[in-house]
């Protein structure tokens, strides 16, 4: 893993340990909905931030996916995708144009 994104990611068994002193008559339950809950914001921190890194390979212009032909670039756009436990995922990534197809691009990262 990179190391930029283990030191962003929040210390999880620190902030559960720190929910367990201040619920210290907490039901084995309620422990477990709050490790769920810290483990819902790590997923959905880790999923942007591994969407958002550039592929070792990444095409110095990407191509269209139905016809194969260059895109041109119309700045950027930002999606927002909900994934398991409720989270969102923010993604602002650059958005391309097919002029001979008419149709926007968001292309996968």
């Amino acid at each position: 893993m990179d190391e930029s994104m283990t030191t962003r990611q929040p210390d999880v068994l620190a902030q559960v340990l720190a929910w367990r002193q201040a619920h210290p008559q907490a039901s084995f339950a309620e422990l477990e909905a709050a490790v769920e809950a810290q483990l819902d914001q790590l997923r959905a921190q880790v999923l942007e931030q591994a969407v958002l890194a550039p592929p070792a390979t990444a095409p110095a212009r990407p191509t269209c996916p139905a016809c194969g032909g260059a895109l041109q670039a119309r700045g950027e756009r930002e999606r927002r995708l909900t994934v398991a436990g409720g989270q969102q995922v923010r993604l602002r990534r650059p958005y391309y144009w097919c002029s001979p197809c008419a149709a926007g691009v968001f292309p996968p990262g």
